[in-house]
């Protein structure tokens, strides 16, 4: 079972892989677990940014062992992680400081914060917002074809310990 925001349990992640913008792969608890930060939505790899926004994520989290608690697992069996790095600070407000991700209000730890730092990032013009109008990556996988996939089960029954 995830921790309860009442009683969060912290773990170390060794990060041992960056897929994309918000996506890696860890060592939790001896066990190798593919994982997606929280709160945030990273263009995709052939999506313009994607490939910026994949090496800002590796640059801030890969080789390091970070702390970080497990929310819940997404619809593709990924363990939703809320990660920080030096100690206090989300990884994912890191990346969207940087303009290299967008905000989702529906699944954010911090949405005030979260939707700040990404203000912020636009009306500074920083990473993706250098483009007048750039496609958010749901739009981007929609217009390209992706199949979107549902959880059909309740949020317990997708819960895996890591």
């Amino acid at each position: 079972m995830p921790p309860s925001p009442a009683s969060p349990v912290h773990l170390a992640f060794c990060v041992t892989n960056v897929s994309d913008g918000d996506s890696f792969t860890a060592i939790v608890s001896g066990r190798r677990v593919k994982c997606r930060l929280y709160g945030i939505d990273a263009p995709e790899l052939h999506q313009p940014f994607g490939p910026t926004a994949a090496e800002n994520l590796r640059d801030l989290i890969l080789d390091r062992v970070l702390e970080g608690r497990i929310i819940t697992l997404d619809c593709y069996s990924r363990t939703v992680v809320d990660l920080w790095a030096y100690g206090a600070v989300r990884v994912a407000l890191l990346m969207l400081r940087d303009g290299l991700a967008w905000h989702t209000p529906r699944w954010s730890p911090d949405r005030k914060g979260f939707s700040h730092a990404q203000h912020a990032a636009r009306i500074s013009r920083k990473g993706l917002w250098v483009d007048p109008c750039p496609a958010p990556p749901w739009t981007w996988r929609r217009q390209q074809g992706y199949r979107v996939m549902h959880a059909r089960t309740s949020r317990r029954a997708r819960i895996k310990r890591p």
